[in-house]
């Protein structure tokens, strides 16, 4: 079974006029002319947004345009995915997310040298007895204030009215 791509597995989730679908990064302009993708539709938007910068370092590292008249045509007139297909060709192996050798994201040089100071700091090891972990532990319920906040700011935004100007406003 062929390791799962990212660039060759259709996991990005879109919206074409037509339909809901899952596009590959060389999908970008598929249909353009008909059917075009109009955004990215992940159900959270820290999800959208680093979508978003996987595409757009993927463009800029691997088709960036020669130069600005180069990228307005591109802009008008969108390269086919057949041409991202072959630019992002060389980079294949660089993207697989399981299978035999190096994962995505992932050094296969040895690390080497001695572990520093801050490994109790390190994921899995002592995360919930770290100055900051014991810093900013959320208190038991019968130690938390009973004060209602919302409550709170509506009262301070008691008797201010929209027509009042803010202090201090005019005053020259």
């Amino acid at each position: 079974m062929a390791p799962y791509n990212l660039l060759d597995s259709a996991w990005l989730p879109a919206t074409r006029p037509s339909d809901p679908c899952f596009i590959r990064p060389a999908d970008l302009t598929s249909s353009y002319g008909s059917d075009p993708i109009l955004a990215l539709t992940w159900p959270r938007a820290d999800f959208r947004a680093a979508s978003l910068e996987f595409l757009i370092g993927l463009l800029c590292t691997e088709w960036p345009p020669a130069n600005e008249e180069a990228w307005f045509t591109a802009w008008n007139s969108p390269p086919t995915p057949d041409v991202f297909e072959a630019t992002f060709a060389p980079l294949r192996i660089a993207f697989n997310l399981d299978g035999d050798g190096p994962r995505f994201l992932q050094d296969a040089e040895e690390l080497g040298g001695e572990p520093s100071s801050s490994a109790p700091y390190a994921f899995g090891r002592g995360t919930l007895n770290t100055p900051l972990a014991r810093s900013t532990a959320v208190p038991s319920a019968s130690k938390r204030p009973s004060t209602n906040i919302s409550r709170a700011v509506r009262r301070s935004s008691a008797g201010r009215h929209s027509s009042q100007a803010p202090s201090g406003a005019g005053a020259r």
